[in-house]
């Protein structure tokens, strides 16, 4: 009797912790999802990569083109004149050592599209891995709960049966 007590409380247990990961991977899935939705406005994207050892991830404005060029060129500005120490501006560009080159407004259009691209592209593939992830957890605790609940079930109808004969 006392066994049988043990592994019901532990069946019930197995089973809540079930419902607890499936709710909680469920709230995790919304994050992927709006980011797949709109990548440009992504939050919590993980294994960004980089271009000349910067993450893509707000190394500039991507929300146009124009905004964009202006970071690039106020950046470049800034690592320009930050030689001087009375002068300088704490950016990441600048204190990796990097200098931007002068881009003509073509190229920046390039730079600009390309950057745009390879960000939303992470962006998605961050989305898609997390979903992924999400779903094959939840998977795992719904067969695990289903298990639980099968053998509880059996064991219950067991118990049943002898109580019955008794």
């Amino acid at each position: 009797m006392k066994n049988q007590l043990i592994f019901t409380i532990y069946a019930y247990l197995v089973c809540l912790i079930c419902v607890v990961i499936f709710i909680m991977n469920l709230i995790a899935l919304v994050n992927p999802i709006l980011n797949l939705r709109q990548p440009l406005l992504a939050t919590n994207v993980y294994d960004l990569p980089k271009i000349n050892g910067r993450s893509v991830s707000h190394e500039f404005r991507l929300d146009s083109e124009a905004n964009f060029i202006a970071d690039y060129q106020a950046e470049r500005l800034a690592c320009a004149t930050a030689s001087t120490p009375d002068k300088q501006v704490l950016t990441a560009g600048c204190l990796s050592g990097r200098v931007l080159p002068e881009l003509s407004n073509e190229q920046l259009s390039m730079k600009y599209l390309e950057t745009k691209e390879l960000y939303i592209a992470a962006v998605n593939s961050s989305a898609w891995r997390s979903i992924i992830s999400a779903v094959v957890a939840k998977l795992i605790a719904v067969v695990i709960f289903a298990i639980h609940m099968i053998w509880l079930r059996r064991e219950g109808a067991n118990n049943s049966k002898r109580l019955l004969k008794i």
